[in-house]
């Protein structure tokens, strides 16, 4: 979903487009907060997923919400997001 929501849109129209930025950055903890449900045995047999960060991100956003760098959100979406994506598919058989 989050990147069907940054499809088409640069940086600065994202910055621009509040309820669309704020749609993926809710979604961005979503998913940190699901990294946190899963059982590290199943993590432990997909050590190509990067678990850890996902919970990490997941915190800043909920704590520093307001801090957040969108150009540290719009590197994530252009550069980790479309890997994660194809991974998570990959693991749990939705590809």
């Amino acid at each position: 979903m989050i990147l069907e929501f940054a499809e088409g849109q640069s940086q600065e129209s994202l910055q621009a487009d509040r309820m669309r930025y704020d749609a993926i950055l809710r979604n961005l903890e979503i998913m940190g907060e699901a990294a946190r449900h899963v059982p590290d045995e199943v993590a432990a047999k997909h050590p190509e997923i990067s678990w850890q960060q996902m919970r990490g991100l997941r915190n800043v956003l909920a704590h520093e919400y307001h801090g957040v760098d969108i150009s540290v959100v719009w590197r994530l979406i252009e550069k980790r997001l479309p890997d994660l994506k194809r991974m998570l598919d990959e693991a749990f058989g939705n590809g």
